[in-house]
C-alpha cells in the first residue's frame, strides 16, 4: 500500500507541473484566491457570467454591488486563473464537512458516503469566460481542484452542475 500511495503522489506532483507548465504556454496563472481584492473581483466574475451572460437566477446574487459571493465561499478554495491580471476563469471545491456541505447533503444524497471513512469534497462554480472557453483552461482549473483534493487525502469529489453539462464532466 505504501509503494501505490507514493506513485500515486508522485504521479500528482507530476500532472501538477504539467498544469501549471501547460498554463504558462498560454499565459494563464492560475492560483487560489486569498486577498480581499482577488475575492472581490472573483464574486463580480461570477455575476458577469451568471447574471449578465446566462441570465441564471442565483439566491446570493448582490444585485447593488453586482456581486455573486455564496455562503461555500467561506470555507471554500476559490481558484481563479488570471491572464494579464484579469480573472478568465474560477472554480470552488469544498471539503468534506456536513455543516458546509448539508445542502448537498441532501440534493445528491452524500450521507450514502458518511458512514465511510472515506473524505468527499464538492466543485461548483466553475466557469470560464466566454473568450476562453475553447481552450484547455476548464481542463487546468479542474486539475487544479483534484490536486487540492489529493493533497487534502479527498477519496470522492462530486460536481455541482447544471444537466446540459453533465457529459462535459
Amino acid at each position: 500500500m505504501f509503494r501505490k500511495t507514493v506513485l500515486i503522489h508522485y504521479w500528482v506532483l507530476f500532472k501538477w507541473k504539467v498544469i501549471f507548465s501547460i498554463s504558462r504556454l498560454y499565459g494563464y496563472k492560475i492560483k487560489i484566491a486569498q486577498s480581499q481584492s482577488e475575492l472581490k473581483d472573483l464574486y463580480a466574475f461570477r455575476y458577469d457570467i451568471y447574471i449578465n451572460e446566462l441570465s441564471r437566477i442565483q439566491n446570493h446574487a448582490d444585485h447593488v454591488h453586482e456581486s455573486l459571493e455564496e455562503p461555500l465561499d467561506e470555507y471554500g478554495y476559490n481558484i481563479i486563473a488570471l491572464k494579464e491580471d484579469r480573472i478568465i476563469g474560477t472554480a470552488r471545491i469544498n471539503l468534506n464537512s456536513k455543516d458546509q456541505l448539508k445542502e448537498y447533503y441532501n440534493i445528491y444524497d452524500l450521507q450514502r458516503f458518511s458512514n465511510t471513512k472515506k473524505s468527499i469534497a464538492m466543485v461548483s462554480k466553475l466557469m470560464v469566460s466566454k473568450k476562453f472557453r475553447n481552450t484547455p483552461l476548464s481542463i487546468l482549473l479542474a486539475c487544479a481542484c483534484y490536486q487540492i483534493g489529493c493533497s487534502n487525502d479527498v477519496d470522492y469529489t462530486f460536481i455541482d452542475c447544471y444537466p446540459y453539462l453533465i457529459k462535459y464532466f
